[in-house]
């Protein structure tokens, strides 16, 4: 890209902070862009020439189309654009547009994925800010608005004549109560709907703390944060909670720390804090849990203190699995720190993920035993589940760019991306060869209506890339498509065949639109269903001790029974054999 330069150094410098969309972006949460609204307070605080707004087609579910539209109508000298790998395509693309578009302003990347792939970020940018971007940001807007077109600050990149220039980071900052709290005023937070855990209403989110010195293969925080905690204080945490609730009228928060209990002190301090000033708020925090058996003592103050419930990631009941991912943690602890919460009137919440390296059929179902032992005796929460049952499913496990399971993909399963757009926890892009090698031995005679109804919903949930939400008669075909396949699954476990081996019999055999790695992903979904639900078992566990059926009630049964009875009945009238699957295109509808 040419070098932009403002002419007019008097000048306000306009600058448009952009959130792109998700993919499957209508049915997911709608997020706070935190990242943005750091970068616009800060910029606020020390760039007085600088007129930041926030647009956010992720919020508001903008196609491609309406976002380059407003973009290119927007004033804006300026464009400011943060991201994840799954919206990188998106991101290039637009980025592309407005290059084409001939409009003379600077497009600058950053967040997530520009760290981790500078290079590929900065072929569709004027500059890339890595890491931490407040003040990297901040300095090349004062270059801006001086006319330098060659400053590169600490922790930027860009590519000059062909060539790819980098500037080594600077270092994260060290006092985090230097930042101003994030520019909230600039949203309108009606549009941000996602209820509180628990108990719903309007929460915000607040982070007190950035970093974490933990090295899950999973996660990209390592490669982000350099295994580096710092932590607010306790006192400016609390003003910030005072004063979203007194100008926006909130008083839940959600606390977006890696670890909360990570620190003792200063767990204990912001407690002490909220109790002094006598600051009415609920809140929830993240954490893990062997903090919280170790922070024991310090729980009754933080319940006192407005603290419903601590999230922790439970990820897998399978050993195997936290031995393979690096969690370093144990079951042991999980269900302390349960019943640590429950005695203190807390409602403990639990992440979980599908398809961890190590997981087997038996897996799942030891995984569902151990969530009902974990959640037994408090209520079902209405704002927690994204289920309308008890089948623990979670995020699909995702092997992300930057971490160490994408680099060591090949050995642990199967790598089934298409783009970039699938690293993303609601897309199934990555089977554990544990799983694929599984051998299925049925625990009953047949399927009844309530494991199709199970199954159904959870294929739609973990590979939701695939199944059309648009229209009742692809609803209809897909479904019973759907059903026809898990017979055919169902008829092939035979005891001997591998999870793999029954989808090449079935790819093979032809007839269900499918390409091989769509068949895998389907019945790797009908496996762990089942095998939650007690109807399949890994041949390998035949000498555990013997599954038990799992009765799940679920609100609307009939309703959910009667849809997928007439789906099937429909699709043995009409041969209904085959997916109309359609190429997700979700950035631009």
């Amino acid at each position: 890209m040419r070098d932009r330069k403002k002419t007019n150094t008097s000048d306000k410098v306009d600058v448009l902070l952009v959130n792109p969309p998700l993919p499957h972006n209508r049915r997911l949460k709608r997020i706070y862009p935190m990242g943005l609204l750091y970068l616009a307070s800060y910029l606020r605080s020390h760039n007085p020439h600088a007129n930041v707004q926030i647009f956010n087609p992720q919020v508001s579910n903008t196609g491609f189309k309406d976002t380059l539209k407003t973009v290119l109508a927007s004033q804006w000298d300026i464009l400011g654009i943060g991201y994840w790998t799954c919206q990188s395509l998106f991101v290039q693309r637009l980025s592309q547009a407005v290059r084409e578009s001939g409009h003379d302003g600077l497009v600058i990347h950053g967040g997530v994925h520009p760290t981790l792939r500078p290079q590929e970020a900065a072929l569709s940018a004027d500059r890339v800010v890595l890491h931490e971007g407040e003040k990297s940001l901040s300095e090349l807007i004062d270059a801006y608005q001086e006319g330098d077109t060659d400053f590169l600050p600490p922790g930027t990149a860009r590519i000059a004549d062909g060539t790819f220039l980098s500037t080594e980071f600077g270092g994260f900052i060290k006092d985090l109560d230097t930042l101003p709290f994030p520019a909230f005023d600039l949203l309108d937070l009606k549009q941000y709907t996602t209820p509180m855990h628990v108990i719903g209403g309007r929460r915000l989110p607040i982070i007190g703390s950035r970093g974490c010195p933990y090295n899950c293969s999973y996660c990209v925080s390592p490669s982000l944060w350099k295994r580096r905690v710092r932590w607010r204080s306790p006192e400016n945490i609390v003003d910030e909670m005072g004063y979203h609730k007194s100008k926006f009228g909130v008083d839940r928060f959600h606390f977006w720390d890696d670890n909360f209990l990570l620190n003792r002190s200063h767990a204990l301090r912001l407690g002490e804090e909220i109790l002094r000033r006598n600051l009415k708020v609920k809140w929830l925090a993240l954490t893990r849990a062997a903090h919280v058996v170790r922070q024991e003592d310090i729980i009754p103050v933080l319940a006192r203190a407005g603290l419903i419930g601590l999230e922790i990631g439970i990820e897998s009941a399978n050993p195997l699995a936290y031995t393979i991912v690096g969690k370093n943690e144990s079951l042991e602890n999980l269900m302390k720190a349960c019943e640590i919460q429950k005695r203190n009137g807390l409602f403990p919440m639990y992440t979980y993920m599908a398809y961890l390296p190590g997981d087997t059929i038996r897996g799942s179902y030891e995984q569902a035993r151990f969530m009902d032992r974990l959640l037994s005796g408090i209520p079902r929460y209405e704002h927690f589940h994204h289920l309308p049952f008890d089948v623990y499913i979670g995020q699909c496990c995702t092997p992300h760019i930057g971490t160490r399971m994408h680099e060591e993909v090949a050995n642990l399963g199967r790598a089934m991306w298409r783009n970039e757009e699938d690293f993303h926890h609601s897309a199934t892009c990555f089977l554990p060869h544990s799983l694929l090698q599984d051998v299925p031995v049925k625990m009953v005679s047949k399927l009844t209506l309530d494991h199709r109804v199970f199954s159904t919903i959870v294929a739609y949930v973990a590979i939701a890339d695939f199944l059309s939400y648009d229209g009742l008669f692809e609803k209809v075909r897909n479904v019973a498509a759907f059903n026809a396949l898990l017979d055919r699954f169902w008829n092939a476990c035979d005891g001997k065949s591998s999870i793999i081996e029954i989808a090449r019999g079935i790819d093979n055999s032809g007839g269900t639109r499918l390409d091989f790695d769509d068949t895998l992903k389907f019945i790797a979904a009908v496996s762990i269903t089942l095998g939650q639900l007690g109807a399949l078992d890994s041949l390998e566990a035949e000498s555990q001790k013997a599954m038990q059926q799992k009765n799940v009630p679920y609100r609307f049964r009939s309703l959910y029974r009667l849809a997928v009875q007439a789906s099937r009945i429909c699709g043995r009238m009409f041969g209904l054999e085959a997916f109309n699957l359609k190429e997700h295109r979700s950035y631009d509808t």
